[in-house]
Formats: C-alpha cells, sequence, structure tokens
C-alpha cells in the first residue's frame, strides 16, 4: 500500500557579481540590485530537508477529493 509523503526541498543558489561602490554598505545594496537581474536553475543546488508521512495514499486522495468538490461549488 502507497503512503503520502511530505517532502521538504530547499534550494541554495549562488552568485557572485562586481560591483563599484565608495563602501561596502554600497556594494551590498549595489549586488542585490545586481543579483536581481540574474535567474538561472544552473547556479543553484537542491537538497532535501525533510520527509515525513503525512498518510496512506487512500486517505490523502479523500481528502484532496474533497477539497476539490468544495472548490468546484464555489
Amino acid at each position: 500500500m502507497k503512503k503520502t509523503y511530505e517532502v521538504e526541498l530547499r534550494r541554495t543558489s549562488f552568485i557572485t557579481v562586481w560591483v563599484d561602490a565608495e563602501n561596502e554598505d554600497e556594494a551590498e545594496a549595489l549586488a542585490w540590485q545586481e543579483s536581481m537581474t540574474f535567474h538561472s536553475h544552473h547556479d543553484s543546488s537542491w537538497d532535501i530537508e525533510s520527509i515525513e508521512e503525512v498518510a496512506p495514499a487512500e486517505e490523502v486522495k479523500t481528502w484532496r477529493e474533497s477539497i476539490e468538490e468544495t472548490n468546484q461549488g464555489e
């Protein structure tokens, strides 16, 4: 019998940016601004934080079905 598990993943991402600044505070602010222009899945790594059994699959299916029925009635 299959069980339903909640799996929490953590993504860690690293980038390096170069900025010209007067001091570290300004460098940090500029780096945050610059980092917003990057969007890549290649600079990330994934780790599993936790895995927890939440219920037998049949119970979760029943719970999901009841949520869907409720949402359809809205």
